[in-house]
């Protein structure tokens, strides 16, 4: 009940608004007054007075962690400068303490990437001792701070070029910015994260003679020298066991960016055993990590409870191959997690199996008797008081979850060996051989078959997709992880004693790895592998999942009858959940903040429409999948790309794999004259069954009550040959979308019309007034990101719009220039706060607001 009540708590205080802005001290001053009132209460009263306490204390615990910001972390320092703008970067001069190696990583460029995106990334973290700070006089002075920042350094300092390194005290000198928060539906709360980790943002170092070694506020104690020791030696142990398996070195190289695909498949084997063995996330890693999460085994190459628990296990086995020694055991699980810590990045994931591993392990080997589960509930206590925000994880969820249920399995399995002596009686010799075989396969499948039932409900909430293979892949995955882990590590120990020796062995895991990729990804490419699904109500996942575990771990006795009593209910609940939350408004518009970009989500009676997907950011393609799925987009059949400008489609190809686009539809001009860009992604697109069709003026597309018209481009007047060769900018093209709401009387013709303009400038516009004489807008996309260049502000005036929507970066964000319409519209910006959706509702109406606000 602790345990739950936590939870309750945490989840309160972070959800309800109401409740987010209490401060840490009201509810911990809360949750003592109710602890005092418990003492002088009867005892029938006194256990649920204790469990709100746990509720309060829950609720105070994530304020303090993730909305009270300390005095000395170094953005709230600067937040104080005199003229501080949160969006600005700031030139900062930083004093720390480099806590990780500097190491650059390469990506591989895509031919729809922009020019500018630069292809390596040279990094390393910082613990933050001071900032050089300056008051309103101007006067500066060294101030004590705190927090971790990101500091991206110069190439030149990459490949282990640099003078300094992890353990090292250093002054810099860069540009500053804080921790982003959410912009877009769907989106994680990243400041709340940042707070709970202590990062506190990025520093961006220009240049060699901008970082440097430093001595100032160097205490020279024996602690700081000792600590500064143990982070040189952990960054040391860890760079040699990535050189063993083929992380270092190759990192300073591309890994796949014109090479065969023998080579792709070698960096891949290579990233997948990074992560796997040692936590390391590579750019390689990403292109086979969503084969596994659409499978349903993404759980197996993050390092979890199972992997430590097969590394322990094997452990205790080669203890208790010499005899019986209980108090050995317990050392060597202790080593093995000693070993964990000094090669694995200590992050939330890698903690919380440690912990989980080492104290049920440690308490059933105690000589004490222990009931496994209430071991575990303390342990998910003491994780959450360590990273509230944990709660909403998968990875926590799952972990506990899945655990738990393990472990009451294994309390089953063990009262059943009991009754029957631990022996079968009924079969000898070889078929008593046979017999264990098939019954361990059995019991395996069985034991995964109940795993992801129990899992699925919370994967199909936070991803959106169940797998409805992940048992049998995971009965035959499981043991070639296990082996793949132990040849691995036995390969990183050969490497980090034996560096030559391990170089003529490393091929062997690379084979095993690379082999595990083939099987998922060809698992992964039938059509009856994984279904996509929408929005899943979280008291449904928790219902689901309670109601499931209660089932399979047989704690609750369900007749056949019932048991489909409890499936049908489950579903009803999951269809009228849909129902409730489906988009009732005639036409719904969400603007996603992409930066410099253009990226817009429309939809109508469940049926979806992408108008752009394009931005100088990389995951505007992810991004944009996420926020359709939390606005309730999941299946959108079209897309429109506007014309051929990489920050209008360069993330439809990620988008693509995520929503299952069926059309892409785009103007003759691309498909006649495509830039490399363009044609890249067409193919890769066409690659994943997606049509390109042709979108012209006229062009009508249907989208659940309404109708998407194309006005323009008119080929007769873009056309380079047979037109007047206007620019692409010009030949970008814009759809109009009329709404017809219910009128009061049957005379009464009312409607909204929605206009996307694209990229248009004067020459399109000019022609657009000339063809539709009454073009209106109640809703524009306001031209080219909000460009002022002439005729753009006269051609607004005469759409005389409601509501205008900019997406743009801060570049041109409050533009005097718009004013004149600005006062007498409602403008909403990307840059300002984020993310903007538009209802337009059967009545006529117009609901707008801020996505996060």
């Amino acid at each position: 009940m602790t345990l739950i009540g936590l939870m309750i708590g945490i989840v309160l205080a972070h959800r309800v608004t109401a409740l987010a802005g209490v401060g840490s001290l009201v509810w911990f001053s809360l949750a003592s007054g109710v602890l005092g009132l418990s003492i002088i209460t009867r005892r029938k009263t006194r256990s649920c007075l204790l469990v709100l306490a746990v509720v309060l204390l829950g609720s105070g615990l994530i304020g303090l962690r993730t909305h009270d910001t300390p005095s000395d972390r170094l953005d709230a320092i600067v937040a104080r400068a005199p003229g501080a703008n949160p969006s600005d970067r700031v030139a900062i001069e930083i004093i720390g303490v480099l806590t990780d190696p500097i190491r650059m990583l390469v990506v591989a460029r895509l031919p729809s990437d922009p020019p500018t995106w630069s292809t390596t990334r040279t990094s390393t973290r910082m613990r933050i001792e001071g900032v050089y700070a300056t008051d309103a006089s101007g006067r500066g002075t060294w101030v004590g701070a705190s927090g971790s920042v990101r500091v991206v350094l110069p190439d030149s300092m990459g490949g282990g070029k640099a003078s300094i390194g992890a353990g090292d005290r250093v002054r810099a000198v860069g540009l500053f910015h804080g921790p982003g928060g959410a912009r877009n539906f769907g989106d994680p709360d990243w400041g709340a994260l940042s707070k709970e980790r202590g990062r506190v943002g990025t520093v961006v170092v220009t240049d060699e003679s901008m970082i440097e070694p430093s001595s100032a506020m160097d205490s020279a104690g024996m602690f700081d020298r000792l600590e500064r020791w143990r982070i040189r030696m952990l960054a040391m142990s860890r760079t040699r066991a990535l050189a063993s398996i083929g992380l270092v070195g190759w990192d300073a190289q591309d890994p796949s960016a014109g090479k065969g695909d023998q080579d792709q498949a070698k960096a891949s084997a290579r990233a997948v055993l990074g992560a796997l063995l040692l936590g390391q996330r590579d750019p390689s890693f990403g292109r086979v990590y969503e084969s596994f999460q659409r499978v349903g085994v993404a759980h197996v190459l993050a390092i979890s409870g199972f992997h430590l628990g097969l590394v322990v296990f094997l452990g205790m086995l080669a203890v208790r191959l010499i005899g019986e020694h209980p108090r050995l055991e317990r050392a060597a699980v202790l080593m093995t997690l000693i070993a964990g810590a000094v090669l694995i990045p200590m992050n939330p994931p890698i903690v919380r199996a440690g912990v989980i591993v080492g104290a049920l392990i440690i308490a059933g080997s105690g000589g004490r008797r222990y009931d496994r589960l209430t071991v575990l509930a303390w342990v998910g206590v003491g994780l959450l008081v360590w990273k509230p925000m944990d709660v909403f994880s998968l990875g926590y969820q799952l972990s506990m979850g899945i655990t738990a249920l393990l472990v009451i399995f294994s309390q089953q399995q063990a009262a059943r060996d009991r009754g029957t002596g631990g022996r079968s009686t009924r079969l000898n010799g070889r078929s008593r051989w046979i017999g264990r075989l098939g019954g361990g396969v059995w019991g395996s499948f069985k034991i995964n078959l109940a795993c992801w039932s129990v899992a699925m409900p919370a994967i199909a909430f936070h991803a959106g997709v169940v797998s409805l293979l992940a048992p049998i892949v995971s009965l035959v995955l499981i043991p070639v992880v296990a082996a793949v882990m132990v040849f691995g590590y036995g390969q990183i120990g050969v490497g980090m004693l034996w560096p030559g020796a391990g170089e003529r062995t490393m091929g062997v895991v690379q084979g095993a790895s690379g082999w595990m990729i083939g099987l998922i990804q060809w698992v992964d490419s039938k059509p009856w592998a994984w279904v996509r699904i929408g929005s899943i109500d979280p008291l449904w996942a928790l219902g689901a999942t309670v109601g499931i575990a209660l089932v399979v771990t047989r704690r609750v006795k369900v007749p056949s009858r019932q048991a489909g009593v409890l499936v049908g209910g489950l579903l009803v609940w999951l269809i009228g959940s849909w129902m409730l939350t489906h988009e009732s408004a005639r036409v719904r518009i969400d603007m996603l903040d992409v930066g410099d970009g253009s990226s817009v989500l429309i939809q109508s009676q469940g049926e979806g429409l992408i108008w752009d997907c394009g931005s100088l950011d990389r995951r505007v393609g992810k991004s944009a999948a996420r926020a359709a799925r939390a606005v309730g987009m999941v299946n959108i059949r079209d897309a429109i790309v506007t014309h051929d400008n990489l920050d209008h489609f360069n993330g439809l190809v990620e988008l693509s794999k995520r929503v299952g686009l069926e059309r892409v539809w785009v103007s003759r001009r691309m498909i006649d004259d495509p830039s490399s860009a363009w044609r890249w992604t067409a193919r890769s697109l066409e690659d994943q069954g997606v049509r390109i069709e042709e979108i012209k003026a006229g062009t009508r597309i249907k989208l659940g009550q309404v109708e998407v018209e194309c006005l323009w481009p008119d080929p007769a007047l873009t056309d380079p040959v047979e037109g007047s060769a206007m620019s692409d900018n010009n030949a970008s093209v814009v759809v109009r979308i009329v709404i017809g709401v219910d009128a009061e009387n049957e005379q009464e013709d009312r409607t909204r019309t929605v206009l996307l303009t694209g990229d248009i400038e004067r020459e399109a516009m000019e022609a657009l007034l000339v063809s539709y004489p009454d073009l209106h807008g109640d809703v524009i996309e306001l031209a080219h990101h909000g460009s002022t260049k002439p005729g753009a502000l006269a051609f607004v005036q005469t759409l005389d719009p409601e509501l205008v929507l900019q997406s743009t970066g801060a570049s041109r964000l409050d533009k005097p220039y718009w004013d004149p319409v600005r006062l007498r519209s409602v403008w909403y910006t990307t840059a300002d706060r984020g993310g903007i959706w538009v209802r337009i509702k059967s009545d006529g109406s117009i609901e707008h607001g801020w996505a996060k606000p």
